[in-house]
């Protein structure tokens, strides 16, 4: 029988097809056993926004936790996401951020379903001390500075208007403050503490402004002037930084002689002036004292400048000696024991 060769070709490529089929294996069906072990354990929630408290913070800050397996949700919950940002500040963490320390914590990510957006912002939470309230420490602080000056006003420099602590009780204590009044500024460290610990210590500059009715000259004084009413006269100023012991009465000026030069129109210090002698150097002096019932006066010349009351040395020409004597007034000075 004669067989066309286009019968061969067909057979032959059915019975090819026949033996690949005999070959495939076709795959086993999964038992319900397998099913049960590929479901997730647990299933984390990561929340869009979340706020933390610590520097560093875990998963369960950031997402709601779930599933029956409680060894594994406690573990998942104690995953460590990191370091939290500064107090009053945040940052952006993402989906793999997560999954990244899930395998760092060997955990079987295929274990866990994660909901979660591609992006999540995490803030530490903070307290906020106003500007306000620390220079109201400050400035209390300096009050035993500025009793003795009433019309002291003090002017602060520039300070943030807020300063951020971590959560926890806030309180506000001062250090002593450093500087004088009348060199015009005064510096207080102020310790803003959380839970008793210091988070922050600021320096508050105060400048300090004195207006104060004060002598002040009515012409230009020079070294060795003897103060008049018609020199002197009372205003109200604001005193330059670094005077001191500005005087407030002219009749405390009066009679005063003058150390150094003063300008018109300036205030006068009890540190330019002082009370000069009643007796100088070389001046003659009597000297007063009494032998017995019978008073006796020596012409003497002073050694030694001073004022009432004040012991000075005196040379007695007739005797050429020298002795210790009180003044009693311009003119008269009397020995110890007979200067009342």
């Amino acid at each position: 029988m004669f067989f066309h060769p286009l019968y061969f070709v067909v057979g032959s490529l059915l019975v090819l097809c026949t033996r690949v089929d005999a070959q495939v294996v076709k795959p086993k069906p999964v038992s319900a056993k397998a099913k049960h072990e590929t479901k997730p354990l647990a299933v984390v929630t990561v929340k869009t926004q979340s706020e933390v408290v610590g520097s560093a913070f875990t998963l369960a800050e950031v997402a709601d936790i779930r599933g029956k397996d409680a060894a594994f949700v406690a573990q998942l919950r104690a995953v460590s996401l990191g370091t939290a940002p500064l107090p009053g500040y945040s940052r952006i963490l993402n989906r793999g951020d997560i999954i990244v320390k899930l395998r760092g914590s060997h955990l079987d990510e295929n274990k866990v379903e994660l909901v979660s957006p591609s992006q999540f912002r995490v803030s530490r939470a903070r307290n906020e001390v106003s500007s306000a309230r620390v220079l109201a420490a400050a400035i209390e602080a300096t009050k035993p500075l500025i009793a003795d000056a009433p019309e002291v006003s003090l002017i602060p420099d520039l300070l943030p208007s807020v300063y951020i602590l971590p959560p926890g009780t806030v309180m506000l204590e001062t250090g002593l403050p450093r500087g004088k009044v009348e060199n015009g500024t005064l510096t207080v460290p102020v310790l803003l503490k959380t839970d008793g610990k210091i988070s922050q210590t600021i320096e508050v500059v105060l400048r300090v402004k004195r207006k104060m009715r004060v002598v002040i000259s009515t012409r230009t004084l020079e070294p060795g002037d003897i103060l008049s009413a018609d020199d002197v006269s009372l205003a109200v100023i604001e005193l330059p930084n670094g005077f001191v012991r500005p005087m407030t009465s002219t009749r405390e000026a009066k009679g005063k002689r003058v150390k150094r030069r003063i300008l018109a129109d300036a205030p006068i210090s009890g540190i330019s002036v002082e009370t000069p002698p009643l007796i100088a150097v070389n001046d003659r002096v009597i000297l007063e004292y009494a032998v017995g019932v019978v008073g006796v006066s020596v012409t003497g010349i002073a050694r030694q400048a001073g004022s009432a009351g004040t012991l000075i040395r005196i040379y007695l020409p007739e005797t050429r000696k020298e002795l210790e004597v009180y003044i009693v007034d311009r003119n008269t000075v009397r020995l110890p024991g007979n200067a009342e």
